[in-house]
């Protein structure tokens, strides 16, 4: 068991799932976190298990054989004792109808796979709370209806007491200082007490008669009569608060509190009601209202927030402006013991403060506020914070402790304040000082600072900056013994005046002014003044700027408005000024070329008449965000309308201008025409869902129409389509043989015929190579598609003319139809393609349709190389030998090493199974070489074991994988000099088809075995494709005649004709060997008849069932020892 998983019981849920990962994966993380798991892999026993112990919730699996999960969740709600057992769903179906179905069924919720554990977890938590919820509803209900119940019971034994002492309350009810009334069981008031009358100043009938609505203020008339309808009718206490008329004709606050009165039997007789000004109350809360709004803006304003902390309840409450300050929102849950003041604090959980504070300022903040209570004084602190989002700010704190009567601290109050930006502002200060010393020396701008004299003018410069000596030629020491207006021109003397007593009002001042250097030069600048109290005296600060080259701009505007226009008129791209209504006032030749209209026939139309219509509303919207300020500028992709009405694709980029005052002029709109580049966007799209070469559907687009067809599958269950999967089958040859070139253009014209034969609706897709796919939708039956196949057929059956010959070819075509089982695009073509390699398996140019049959086999095949690269680890493999005789002597000569799987289920397993599967895999070198080093290992032993005049031979075979390794010379030298074994004790076997795969490097090859001393024999010979010419040059030992020639020259075969021709061939491979300097050695002999013809033909050598099958190794060592002569 894991060490964190949790003790604490949360809840038992039942998890059904078919796929024990699935159930071990959520049962393990539910457990870890408290909660009973029970697990059922099907729907039998998910029902059986909720009956038996009903689980809290149940989460449960769709997809699960016999009884999917729609089915098992409607026998739930169907069955009274599991109906209210909420169910959530998980799949890995995404379909929305799926999702629809299992909330329809009575699922509470879905989650998709793949899923995290998390989520589902907090899923699961969010059900149980619902359910407990509701559990707590009903029990909650039943107190109060029990707590109601024995209100009533009181009520009325009240009411037979009220009955008796009436009399006593008639009599009391005038001498009250209250006003009292009552009702009848109508609602009619039918009694007010003296107290009334004298408020009202109105007699008992003109009350009656009235009606007591009469006397309420028009606003709380209405309120209070339909309040007062709704507690009689429920026959429910209330209390309401209006403004009644008093004698003196002024309306004043009432409280007035009604009950019913009932009899002792629980008769209802009417209302009884009582009123008491409270006109002082309504305006103490007025001000108490008022003086907390204050209070929350006043600390809203200076950033202080208040808290209280209970210290005999542990709970504490804070200000709004305090949770602002920690970066919280106030607590919900605690509601609980508010203080007096509750409207302007609120709950705040202590365990949160504490995680509030930084850690390392955790011990000095306890041990201040235990100083405060221990001693009971005020105490003030400063520490750090950790708000949610990680900020860490600075507060400042201040608590004084309340006690009470025996000097016990119950309570501490007190303020926070957010100090971080004053402690940065302090940190800064002495920087800033600094800083400005170094920017009041280095900046561009002229700086002055002088005092007002006596008479309220500018007095002489108390500081300059460097900058203002250089650029007015002074030096500091010149400069400092001068006032403002000995640096002005003359001219500017008669403003100055205005000028200071404007500055004293604005205190801040922006305007131009000309300072006269000492050389006589005049500088335009823009002075930013601002005057304020620097050590008890009037000081002006200016900042003078040259803008000398802003005046130089402003002469040159003239120049540049005459530059716009003609830039507006010549620019390449569309350009146009427009009203605020959109009519065009000024265009460029550019646009009207783009939208083919003349100027004057643009100026006549709104730039609403050249859009798109569908484009319309974007445009606009986009306008409308313009006007409203929101957005500068805004650029959008929209389409446009010629004259001739064609569309134009185009980037609109409009910009408003406006006046000095900010107020919208008109639209400065461009216009870039992207027709051409939309029409290159569209083509890409198309190149990316279509194959290059042939023009034809690629993977992307086919996976796409083969998801949709799913999808309507599953919408219409008879829908059928079909997908066919088609190769060529010589298309490597023609490649190979004619070139690539070639081999192109043979796909294209395939790509045609497949074009041409099936239908408009079909599509036809290339996968890549000579692997095309056809979607067949929309079938009537399975033999509308085996019709298109055949005809796919025949038409690549006929000739094909490339590069001026003709070349002849097939096609074998896999086929799959569609099924409900079928979930994703990817499985049909899984199946068509185990479909069409069944089809080449049979021989090819033929179609095959998918059956499970076939699926079954390929899972098989699956296993069976899954095994087989375990079996080499688990040391699985056998090697068996066959006895090779020779027919001069009858004595063995040696063996041949034929590999054999022992299978840990299987038994022994044939080399035709698993070999094809070696090969086609690669594992077929290690096993080889394993064979290798097991055969030669035990041919050793065998000779030493048993020593004959001639050692004995271990014939092995090569696989054409083992004679591509660059390292297979190295690995045998490893061999024979690991088992010790002599290269001419060793035969390997090589086939014609491997050595004539490269010639060249087969005969360098063989020559260095032949160099090892290794003897060569060519196995099943007159069955591949090699030439004659190749094999006086191959340095063989011996040619081994297959066994389909030896096994018809016999008796055994009763065509006379074919025993004959067979014969012949036999004859003709012997006396070839012998010709060349060969043995030759014949395989599957198993007559007598067959070993007479070939002693008859004096075959050297031979091996087969007459002699002996394959042996195992204890087996053949009986046959050593016995030293059987055949």
């Amino acid at each position: 068991m894991s060490s964190d998983r949790t003790d604490t019981f949360n809840g038992k849920i039942l998890i059904v799932d078919d796929l024990p990962d699935n159930l071990r994966l959520l049962a393990n993380a539910l457990q870890e976190r408290g909660y009973e798991v029970q697990c059922a892999i099907n729907g039998e026993l998910a029902l059986l298990g909720a009956v038996a112990d009903p689980p809290e919730l149940i989460l449960l699996d769709l997809k699960m054989p016999e009884m999917d999960g729609f089915e098992v969740c409607r026998r739930l709600k169907a069955n009274q004792e599991t109906s209210e057992i909420p169910v959530i769903f998980i799949s890995a179906l995404e379909e929305t109808f799926d999702k629809v179905e299992a909330f329809a069924v009575g699922g509470v919720d879905y989650i998709t796979k793949p899923f995290q554990v998390e989520e589902v977890i907090a899923r699961i938590e969010h059900q149980l709370t619902i359910i407990r919820a509701k559990a707590e509803i009903i029990r909650l209900n039943s107190e109060l209806e029990q707590r109601v119940e024995q209100r009533t019971a009181e009520l009325r034994e009240a009411y037979v007491e009220l009955q008796a002492s009436e009399e006593r309350f008639r009599l009391m009810a005038n001498a009250a200082p209250v006003l009292l009334w009552m009702t009848d069981t109508e609602g009619n008031c039918n009694f007010l007490n003296q107290g009334w009358l004298d408020f009202t100043g109105r007699s008992l009938t003109q009350e009656l008669d009235d009606g007591w609505v009469e006397g309420i203020h028009p606003d709380e008339a209405q309120k209070c009569s339909t309040q007062f309808r709704a507690a009689f009718e429920a026959r429910e206490t209330f209390k309401m608060e209006y403004r009644l008329k008093r004698a003196d004709q002024k309306y004043v606050w009432i409280l007035d509190t009604g009950v019913p009165r009932f009899l002792a039997d629980g008769t209802f007789v009417g209302y009884i009601g009582a009123c008491i000004e409270i006109s002082d109350r309504k305006e103490a809360e007025k001000n108490l209202a008022r003086e907390k709004a204050h209070l929350v803006a006043a600390q809203q304003v200076a950033h202080v927030g208040s808290w209280e902390y209970d210290l005999l309840n542990r709970k504490i409450w804070w200000s709004q402006e305090t949770f602002r300050i920690f970066g919280l929102e106030p607590a919900k849950s605690e509601t609980s013991s508010l203080p007096a003041d509750s409207e302007t604090l609120q709950p705040m959980s202590i365990q949160q403060f504490k995680r509030q504070i930084h850690p390392n300022d955790r011990p000095l903040y306890k041990q201040a506020i235990q100083e405060a209570i221990a001693f009971g004084k005020t105490y003030e602190f400063e520490f750090r914070i950790r708000r949610p989002n990680r900020e860490v700010r600075l507060v400042f704190t201040k608590g004084r402790p309340i006690c009470n009567e025996q000097g016990q601290a119950i309570a501490l109050f007190g303020t926070v304040l957010d100090i971080t930006e004053r402690k940065q502002a302090e940190a800064a200060l002495l920087e800033t000082e600094e800083r400005y010393r170094r920017l009041f020396n280095s900046t561009n701008d002229i700086i002055f600072v002088h005092h007002f004299n006596s008479k309220g003018m500018p007095g002489k410069f108390i500081e300059v900056n460097d900058r203002a000596c250089q650029k007015l030629g002074y030096t500091r020491e010149e400069l400092l013994e001068l006032s403002p207006a000995e640096v002005d021109i003359p001219e500017q003397e008669s403003e100055t005046k205005a000028l200071v007593e404007e500055l004293k009002i604005k205190k801040f001042h922006v305007f131009e002014r000309v300072l006269l250097a000492k050389d006589g030069r005049r500088i335009p600048v823009e002075n930013s003044t601002q005057v304020f109290f620097f050590k008890g005296k009037l000081t002006c600060l200016t900042i003078s700027r040259d803008i000398t080259e802003r005046k130089q701009a402003e002469s040159a505007l003239l120049k540049s408005e005459e530059q716009f226009r003609l830039a507006f008129e010549l620019a390449p791209i569309g350009m146009a000024i427009e009203t605020l209504t959109g009519e065009f006032i000024q265009v460029n030749q550019a646009l009207c070329k783009t939208l083919s209209y003349r100027s004057h026939e643009l100026r006549n139309r709104t730039w609403l008449d050249v859009t798109y219509p569908e484009d319309l509303a974007v445009s606009l919207a986009l306008h409308e965000k313009l006007f409203k300020g929101e957005i500068s500028h805004f650029q959008i992709e929209s389409r446009y309308l010629t004259k001739q009405n064609q569309i134009v694709y185009a980037v609109l980029q409009v910009a408003v201008v406006r006046d000095a005052r900010g107020e919208p002029l008109h639209l400065l709109g461009q216009f870039l025409d992207i027709s051409d580049r939309k029409r290159a966007e569209e083509q890409l799209i198309y190149d990316a869902l279509h194959d290059a070469l042939t023009g034809l559907a690629n993977r992307n687009l086919l996976m796409e129409r083969l998801e949709l067809a799913l999808k309507r599958k599953k919408r219409h269950p008879d829908y059928l389509f079909a997908v066919l999967f088609l190769d060529l089958d010589r298309f490597k040859v023609v490649n190979d043989s004619l070139g690539h070139l070639v081999g192109d253009c043979l796909l294209i014209q395939v790509a045609n015929i497949l074009n041409k034969v099936v239908r408009s609706t079909d599509l036809v897709a290339r996968l890549g190579g000579d692997e095309f796919i056809i979607l067949l939708e929309e079938l009537r039956g399975i033999s509308d598609a085996t019709r298109i196949a055949e005809r796919i057929l025949a038409e690549v059956r006929e000739p094909f003319l490339l590069d001026e010959r003709e070349v002849f070819t097939t096609a074998s075509i896999g086929i799959v139809f569609s099924s409900s089982e079928y979930q994703q695009a990817s499985e049909l073509l899984r199946d068509a393609d185990i479909a069409l390699y069944r089809a080449k398996e049979k021989g090819k140019a033929r179609s095959q349709i998918f059956d499970r049959e076939m699926h079954f086999r390929a899972l098989q095949q699956l296993q069976l190389e899954n095994d087989l690269r375990q079996a080499l680890e688990n040391q699985e493999f056998l090697v068996y030998y066959q006895p090779i005789v020779s027919l001069v002597t009858g004595m063995l000569t040696g063996f041949e090493a034929l590999i054999r799987w022992q299978h840990p289920q299987r038994g022994l397993v044939s080399p035709d199974e698993f070999i094809p599967i070696a090969e086609e895999t690669g594992l077929i070198v290690p096993i080889g070489k394993w064979v290798l080093h097991e055969a030669c290992r035990r041919a050793k032993t065998w000779q030493e074991k048993f020593p004959r005049q001639q050692p004995l031979r271990m014939s092995i075979n090569l696989s054409v994988q083992q004679l591509r390794e660059t390292d297979l010379i190295a690995q045998i030298d490893e061999i024979l000099a690991a088992t010790q074994l002599d290269g001419s004790n060793l035969t390997l076997e090589l086939t014609e088809s491997m050595l004539v795969e490269n010639v060249e490097s087969a005969i360098a090859l063989m020559h260095q075995l032949r160099s090892r001393k290794i003897q060569l024999s060519i196995d099943d010979f007159g069955t591949g494709y090699s030439s004659l010419s190749y094999l006086y040059r191959f340095p063989v030992n011996a040619l081994k005649i297959d066994r389909s020639f030896v096994n018809r020259i016999g008796e055994g075969c009763t065509d006379l004709a074919v025993r004959g021709s067979n014969r012949q061939i036999v004859e003709t491979i012997i006396t070839l060997a012998r010709q060349l300097g060969m043995e030759a050695i014949a395989e599957g002999v198993e007559t007598p008849q067959q070993l007479a013809q070939l002693k008859a033909l004096s075959c050297q050598k031979a091996q087969g069932y007459f002699f002996s099958p394959p042996l195992n190794r204890q087996s053949a060592e009986a046959i050593l020892l016995a030293n059987i002569r055949w």
